[in-house]
């Protein structure tokens, strides 16, 4: 346990990770930050990505998009509004709100529409991405 943090995941349906972690590296707004055991105290907003938690000498991976950590005394809480780990994306799901979002993008005549369907390209590529790794990840 020398090496390790308390690491909790939440989001407004569950806690979907809640145990120890040697690194987790988050998708910070101003790019990728890794949190170690001792890290100084920090609140920092999130974006949409990866989120990678080293434990047992073993990577997870899981899609956020978006929230908070906070780090404080070798605790780490993650606030997301949406969590997924690889084997919860629904893939065809996903591709098919890819393929709707970049048509509405292309079609769009005001800004508003263009923006929320670039939002959804986003999302909708986190989760993809993530779905890659489902054959890699541990259940817990």
């Amino acid at each position: 346990m020398a090496n390790k943090f308390n690491l909790q995941v939440i989001t407004p349906t569950r806690i979907p990770y809640n145990g120890e972690a040697e690194v987790v590296v988050l998708p910070g707004i101003m790019g990728e930050l890794a949190i170690l055991r001792d890290h100084m105290p920090l609140i920092v907003s999130l974006s949409y990505g990866l989120m990678t938690i080293k434990s047992e000498g073993e990577d997870k991976v899981a899609s956020i998009l978006g929230g908070f950590a906070e780090v404080v005394d070798n605790q780490v809480t993650i606030t997301t509004p949406d969590f997924h780990w690889p084997d919860e994306v629904d893939k065809s799901r996903a591709q098919q709100a890819l393929d709707t979002a970049q048509r509405t993008v292309s079609e769009a005549s005001d800004d508003l529409s263009v923006r929320r369907a670039q939002l959804a390209i986003r999302r909708a590529n986190v989760r993809l991405e993530v779905s890659s790794y489902a054959h890699e990840k541990a259940k817990f």
